[in-house]
C-alpha cells in the first residue's frame, strides 16, 4: 500500500477505497495585509457522528467497530467519479495519477511553478522532502520547507494538506515531549481549519486527537480562535492573489455515507496504533 503523510484516502482501486497514514509543525507565512470581509463557515454546521461512531475516551483503546463487509467498502463507478472530482480539487491523489505529470520534473522546475502559486507543485515538493514521514530523520530546515509548501498549498485551495499538517504536528508531539502541548494545539488548529473547509477527514483527525490528546475547554476555545485566524489569513492571501473565496462544498452525499463508515473503521485502527506508539515512547 502506498504510504502518505496523513489520514487520507490514498487509493481507489477496483472500486474499493484504501487508507494509510503517517506525520510535523506548521510555520505560517506572514499574510499580506489586505482589507477583506470574511464570512467564516460555522463549525456547528458540521453534522456530528452519532455517539456510537465516536472514539470512546473513557477507555485506553478505541471501541470495537462492526466488521465492514465488501459491500460496505465497494464504491460504484458513479460514486467514484463524484468523489474523485471532489478530491482532486482538494489535493487528494487517490489513484496515483493526480501528480503523475509533475513527478518527472526536477526540484528547480517545481519551485518555479510553486513561485507561480501552483498548489500541485507545492504538494510534490513537500512529498519529496517528507518521504515516509520519519520526522526524526529530517533536518529542521527541511521540515520547515515542507511545512511551508503544505501551508501554501492549503491557502491555494487544497484540504488534504491541512490534514497532513495536523497529522505532522500530532506526530511531532510524540517525539518532542518538551514542546508537546504546543504541537498538540497546532494539530487541533489545522484540523479545525480543515473542518471549516468542509473536508470529512477533519472529523476523523479530531476524533483521534480527542482520544489521544484531550484538551481543556479553555484550550479548545483558544484553538478555535486560532483556526479562525488562520482561515482569515488564507482568505487575505487569496484576495491578494486575485483568487476567489474557498469552495467549501462537502463531499458528494452519494458517497459521503460510505466514506464515513470507512473513516470510522480507520479512526479506530489508527487510534489503537497511536496509543501503542505513545506508550512505547513514554516507556523508553
Amino acid at each position: 500500500m502506498k504510504k502518505v503523510i496523513s489520514i487520507a484516502i490514498v487509493g481507489v482501486a477496483g472500486g474499493v477505497l484504501f487508507w494509510a497514514t503517517s506525520s510535523y509543525k506548521s510555520v505560517s507565512p506572514t499574510a499580506t495585509p489586505v482589507d477583506v470581509q470574511v464570512n467564516l463557515p460555522s463549525t456547528e454546521s458540521i453534522v456530528a457522528e452519532p455517539p456510537s461512531a465516536q472514539i470512546d475516551q473513557t477507555t485506553s483503546r478505541a471501541p470495537q467497530q462492526p466488521q465492514l463487509t465488501e459491500a460496505d467498502l465497494q464504491m460504484q463507478p458513479h460514486e467514484m467519479a463524484l468523489i474523485n472530482a471532489w478530491g482532486e480539487e482538494r489535493g487528494y491523489d487517490w489513484d496515483g495519477r493526480f501528480t503523475l505529470s509533475y513527478e518527472s520534473m526536477d526540484d528547480e522546475t517545481l519551485q518555479a511553478l510553486a513561485d507561480q502559486h501552483d498548489p500541485k507543485a507545492h504538494l510534490v515538493l513537500a512529498n519529496r522532502i517528507l518521504g515516509d514521514m520519519n520526522v526524526r530523520n529530517i533536518s529542521p530546515d527541511r521540515l520547515s520547507a515542507a511545512e511551508n509548501h503544505l501551508y501554501a498549498a492549503s491557502m491555494l485551495g487544497y484540504t488534504e494538506t491541512l490534514d497532513r499538517l495536523s497529522e505532522i504536528m500530532q506526530r511531532k508531539s510524540i517525539f518532542d515531549l518538551k514542546s508537546r502541548k504546543e504541537f498538540v494545539l497546532e494539530a487541533y488548529k489545522f484540523a479545525y481549519v480543515n473542518e471549516l473547509r468542509g473536508d470529512f477527514n477533519s472529523s476523523v483527525q479530531l476524533q483521534l486527537l480527542k482520544f489521544s490528546n484531550p484538551i481543556s475547554a479553555k484550550e479548545e476555545k483558544t484553538v478555535l480562535a486560532n483556526a479562525d485566524n488562520t482561515y482569515r489569513e488564507f482568505l487575505q492571501q487569496r484576495q491578494g492573489l486575485g483568487l476567489p473565496e474557498f469552495n467549501n462544498a462537502p463531499a458528494p452525499p452519494e458517497a459521503l455515507a460510505k466514506l464515513k463508515r470507512i473513516t470510522n473503521m480507520i479512526a479506530k485502527d489508527y487510534a489503537d496504533m497511536l496509543t501503542d506508539e505513545t506508550d512505547f515512547n513514554k516507556n523508553r
